[in-house]
């Protein structure tokens, strides 16, 4: 199915596999939300609209996962539609493309890690990639329901001044506020470090040495103003033909 079917607030019950060669693998109610950009997923998400039950399932395809694992995901989905039956409809995600709908299932906010599990389809000598022990979160998003938490190298080059950043280095957790960054994003970053411990926060233009060696060093980085909404920027879709002889 293309669009999505009457959707409710996000109140339903979810239930997440990850993708491992021909495996579905369970993930477990904490890491909801957490996706690895290596890795293709299946969401289940359940919920009542007028007292009849209704199934969507999403599969979520990782920008650095393979064909393979895409396909598995994709077939695998529509294994589990066929097993449900009834008012079940699915929809195939993509990195990046995240639709207001699949956030919410999560409460507006996603986090991608860099990483994943090794597949067969990559082909020998490959090896598993879990969370890191030392990383670097950049938190972007125009509202509270649509702010994604994406795996950045852990260096300054990568800071930006209309974001905010979660920065794990070892025993140490920073919070850094772009100058440029709206509530929403400080507010879900702060959020975010909250889970992993007692952040330092850190406001753009405030740094210590400290700060900065956590991140190898200062760097030059983007801190140009950038348009920021309150409103979404849906896409639109345009009409362009020279059928007539003049391109319209």
């Amino acid at each position: 199915m293309a669009g999505y079917p009457i959707f409710s607030d996000g109140m339903g019950t979810t239930e997440i596999w990850r993708i491992r060669n021909d495996d579905l693998i369970p993930v477990s109610a904490k890491e909801h939300g957490e996706f690895f950009m290596g890795d293709c997923y299946i969401v289940k998400y359940s919920y009542v609209i007028e007292d009849t039950k209704h199934y969507l399932l999403l599969y979520w395809i990782g920008s650095n996962s393979n064909t393979g694992e895409a396909g598995t995901a994709a077939r695998k989905t529509v294994e589990m539609q066929r097993q449900l039956q009834g008012n079940t409809h699915q929809v195939r995600v993509e990195q990046g493309k995240e639709p207001s709908q699949f956030m919410a299932v999560f409460g507006g906010r996603i986090i991608l890690y860099k990483g994943g599990f090794v597949s067969t389809f990559d082909g020998p000598g490959g090896h598993d990639e879990a969370r890191k022990s030392s990383y670097m979160l950049q938190v972007r998003g125009t509202q509270d329901r649509n702010i994604k938490a994406t795996e950045v190298d852990l260096r300054a080059g990568c800071l930006n001044s209309n974001d905010c950043f979660v920065i794990v280095a070892g025993s140490k957790l920073y919070v850094w506020y772009g100058d440029k960054s709206s509530q929403h994003e400080q507010r879900v970053s702060s959020s975010i470090a909250a889970l992993r411990g007692r952040p330092i926060f850190v406001i753009e233009g405030k740094e210590n040495e400290s700060f900065w060696s956590c991140l190898g060093g200062k760097e030059d980085y983007a801190n140009s103003k950038v348009l920021k909404t309150e409103g979404a920027h849906p896409p639109k879709l345009f009409h362009c033909s020279n059928a007539t002889g003049v391109f319209k």
